[in-house]
């Protein structure tokens, strides 16, 4: 499957299933990540956050694998050609209508 552009996107879920592959992506204008960040940022209880606790994301990325569905990283200059910041992209697989 093609990588489609990284834009910033809210993802709404209603009452129906998903009714096809989608692909939802979000990204900021932060500094981006180090290469142990994008190697470690879905490990439980990694942080970079002086009081975080690492369970966000690994979380996140546990119960979306368990729905069938995936979310990866990038920079954000891989996914849209800005400079800085990162970009979350959540693979949602398709369903059955209800």
């Amino acid at each position: 499957m093609p990588s489609p552009s990284c834009q910033q996107t809210r993802v709404g879920f209603g009452p129906k299933y998903i009714t096809r592959p989608t692909i939802g992506a979000d990204a900021d204008s932060g500094p981006g990540l180090s290469a142990e960040q994008h190697d470690r940022i879905f490990e439980t209880f990694y942080t970079t956050k002086p009081n975080g606790t690492g369970l966000g994301l690994a979380v996140t990325k546990t119960l979306l694998e368990r729905m069938g569905a995936s979310i990866d990283v990038n920079d954000r200059s891989a996914c849209d050609g800005h400079a800085a910041g990162a970009c979350f992209r959540i693979s949602l697989p398709a369903g059955e209508p209800r």
